[in-house]
């Protein structure tokens, strides 16, 4: 390299600075910019709807009933169910979430909620409460919500899936009976809204087969346990 060489290729590498590729510099500004345009979208991204599960006044409220107290027993729930959020499901394997959504509660709180106003309206114990509510019970209810979900793998608007297994039990431990129930309703249209409205008709449809079901495995009023 002669002396004219030289001195130009200093030249320009005094004119772009020392140590400092323009690639490089390049790569810097794209990912500050595609870092603020993150912040931005998540700043503005509005909160999750908070949503009720609709699923009361099917049955029409009586007087006390003979069967003594029953308390309903803090639910359980499957994994995936668990949380507020609503869940939705496009293929066999796979639960997915609304994210624009959730319920007010886990779901199967919601449940238990619901099936001690269905049972109390229900004209067959004298009081009905649910844990942890400490009273002296003559029966327990015990409950598993096993799912409930938006069904869309047939499609849009696809349909609302609710159920759970049952167990009654006396004061002495004594098993009455089990049932699994479950109820499906169809949305009128996708989204969290509708999923919800959907859910909360096959939750009232499966508190009226809970409240069937408690009915039949009971003993006579002046069985034991009365």
């Amino acid at each position: 390299m002669d002396l004219h060489q030289s001195q130009h290729t200093a030249a320009n590498r005094h004119r772009r600075g020392p140590g400092v590729p323009l690639a490089g510099v390049a790569v810097l500004v794209i990912a500050v910019l595609l870092s603020a345009c993150g912040v931005i979208e998540r700043a503005s991204a509005p909160p999750p709807r908070t949503l009720e599960l609709l699923a009361s006044g099917g049955i029409t409220p009586a007087e006390a009933g003979p069967h003594g107290t029953l308390l309903i027993e803090t639910p359980e729930a499957r994994a995936g169910y668990r949380g507020e959020a609503i869940a939705y499901r496009r293929e066999s394997p796979v639960i997915d979430y609304f994210a624009t959504a959730r319920w007010a509660a886990p779901p199967a709180e919601l449940l238990a909620a619901a099936a001690e106003d269905a049972l109390a309206s229900a004209g067959l114990f004298r009081s009905v409460a649910r844990s942890p509510a400490a009273v002296a019970s003559d029966y327990r209810l015990e409950m598993e919500l096993l799912h409930l979900e938006q069904d869309y793998r047939d499609g849009e608007p696809g349909h609302a899936r609710v159920a759970l297994r049952a167990r009654l039990t006396d004061a002495r431990g004594q098993v009455l009976g089990s049932r699994l129930l479950s109820a499906s309703r169809p949305a009128s249209r996708a989204g969290p809204e509708a999923a919800a409205l959907a859910a909360g008709a096959a939750s009232e449809r499966l508190l009226t087969e809970l409240v069937r079901f408690v009915h039949g495995v009971l003993p006579p009023p002046d069985g034991p346990g009365e």
